[in-house]
């Protein structure tokens, strides 16, 4: 396999993860508002670039 071959797909399995660790953090984004609204109470969130960091405060 020749060499610029392999960079691609490094980057592209490396982009790969971002996108599923994005996608997985917003999935537990959502179960954690969800479970504020299920004990009725108001979700407060606040989140950070990419929503990699994120607090959700139940009021």
């Amino acid at each position: 396999m020749k060499r610029k071959h392999r960079k691609y797909i490094v980057a592209g399995l490396l982009l790969s993860l971002l996108a599923m660790a994005v996608l997985s953090n917003l999935h537990f984004l959502e179960k954690a508002k969800q479970s504020c609204i299920h004990n009725d109470m108001e979700p407060e969130v606040q989140t950070d670039f990419l929503t990699i960091n994120w607090t959700v405060s139940c009021k």
